[in-house]
Parts: C-alpha cells; sequence; structure tokens
C-alpha cells in the first residue's frame, strides 16, 4: 500500500453548487480538474511536478531521482470527486486509477515517511543489516555521493581493505555503541586527483603515526529525524491558486463537447 495521503482534493460541494447548469458535464469537468492539479503537483511533465522540484530546495544536496519518484497521484472520477496526492514508500508504483505495481513487498522507499513527517531512521530492508551506517567528518568524499549517501558499495570495500582500516571498538575504549565503527588505522595517508589514480588506490601508508579516525559510525539501530519537507503545505497552497483557473478551462472545454 501507499503512505499516507498528502494531499486530498474533495470538490462534491463545489459541484452542486453547479448541478442545475449540466447534471453530465460538471462532474466530469470537476475531475478533470482535479486529476490535473494532482499531476502538476505530483509527477507534471517530464516528472518536474511541483513536490518534485520543491524537495530539492529543502534537503542537502537535493533529493535522489528514486526518492523524487515517491510523489505520485490517484485520480478522481465523475462518481468519486476525489484526487489523492501520495506518497509511494515501497519502491513501486501507483497508477492513476489507485492499483499498486512493483515495489516487491518491501519498503524500499520508507525513509519518504520521514521525510515528510519525521520519525525514526532505520537501516534498510537488507539481510545482515541490523544498524544504521553513518558517515562521519572523516568519511573519504569518494565514498559519498552528492546527495550526502553513501555510494553502493563504498562502505563494504572500505571495510574489506583491513590493511587501512578496521572495524570494532578502538583499544582503551569501552565497548559501547558510541564507539562501534569502521577506522582509518593511524599512518594512513589520503591521495587525491593524479596520485591516486597512478597509485590505485586513494590511501598509501605513511611513515609518521598519526591519529585514529572513524570514517563511519554503525553502533545505532536507529536514530530520531524531525520533519524535513512541508509536502502537504506547499500542495495545499498551490491547489488553492491553481483550481479555480483549472476548471475554468476544463468547464469550457466540457461545455463545447455537450451533446
Amino acid at each position: 500500500m501507499v503512505d499516507k495521503t498528502l494531499v486530498e482534493f474533495d470538490v462534491t460541494k463545489a459541484v452542486n453548487y453547479f448541478h442545475d447548469l449540466d447534471v453530465n458535464q460538471v462532474p466530469f469537468a470537476a475531475a478533470q480538474t482535479l486529476n490535473r492539479v494532482a499531476f502538476q503537483i505530483a509527477v507534471g511533465e517530464g516528472g518536474r511536478g511541483l513536490l518534485r522540484r520543491e524537495i530539492d530546495k529543502h534537503l542537502i544536496g537535493g533529493a535522489e531521482r528514486f526518492t523524487k519518484q515517491g510523489f505520485q497521484y490517484i485520480k478522481a472520477s465523475k462518481r468519486k470527486l476525489i484526487a489523492h496526492v501520495v506518497g509511494e514508500r515501497h519502491g513501486g508504483r501507483v497508477s492513476p486509477g489507485g492499483v499498486h505495481r512493483g515495489g516487491g513487498g518491501a519498503s524500499k522507499r520508507r525513509y519518504l515517511t520521514n521525510i515528510l513527517k519525521g520519525g525514526t531512521v532505520q537501516p534498510p530492508d537488507k539481510p545482515r543489516r541490523v544498524n544504521l551506517i553513518t558517515p562521519t567528518r572523516y568519511t573519504p568524499k569518494s565514498a559519498i555521493n552528492k546527495h550526502g549517501n553513501v555510494k553502493k558499495g563504498a562502505y563494504a570495500a572500505l571495510r574489506a581493505d583491513t590493511k587501512k582500516y578496521f572495524y570494532g571498538f578502538p583499544q582503551g575504549k569501552p565497548k559501547s555503541d558510541k564507539f562501534l565503527g569502521l577506522y582509518e588505522r593511524p599512518g594512513v595517508r589520503r591521495l587525491s586527483g593524479s596520485a591516486a589514480a597512478s597509485a590505485g588506490t586513494t590511501h598509501t601508508p605513511k611513515k609518521k603515526k598519526g591519529r585514529l579516525k572513524m570514517i563511519f559510525h554503525t553502533g545505532y539501530s536507529s536514530r530520531p529525524i524531525g520533519r524535513l519537507f512541508p509536502a502537504t503545505e506547499i500542495a495545499k497552497a498551490y491547489a488553492r491558486r491553481r483550481l479555480p483557473f483549472e476548471f475554468s478551462i476544463q468547464i469550457r472545454k466540457a461545455m463545447r463537447t455537450a451533446r
């Protein structure tokens, strides 16, 4: 199923006001209006809907494409004059007719709920993933994408390089969640650019011993997060402005085609 409805448009009362004009054309125009506005908010031409554009202003580095695709809509009909803008959290697609497709039953996009309403950040639904993998200020830039997320396979690749990194608790530190993570061993010097390319790595041993650095923290199974994107308020404000204009267009079209 989809996440909780972000915006619901119900114009039944407005249609009843125009009931004497044309019992068939007004509901049709109203449904077309709702569907057009819901489409503009959730999807938009070329996937550039209102919410898909606005979310970039609220997330550091912007939202990933998969996140934006979570904004979808369900159409209204002449008999049911309610359209929905929804946040799909299973990684699939909700057809305009309300049928859910794809996603494999897993909550691949469940983090969208936290973005929209706040809540608790949890690890992805993957085998053996029970704790969060959280970057630190020492995380190599090459392991993080422009959105601030860990690149696919980056953590595993670094953890596998046991000559330069170790996983667990540093000597002399309590074995508590605070200190569990992936550490860069002292004496590792980071390279960049052409030097890294020629060496075939971004790191090389350094004679002078340095300080132990945690590059990923993995001690917590969850963490609280506040609301990041006021999607409902943005959508409602747009709808209030756009609905009357769109209805005037659709009612004229409907009356021209009336028999």
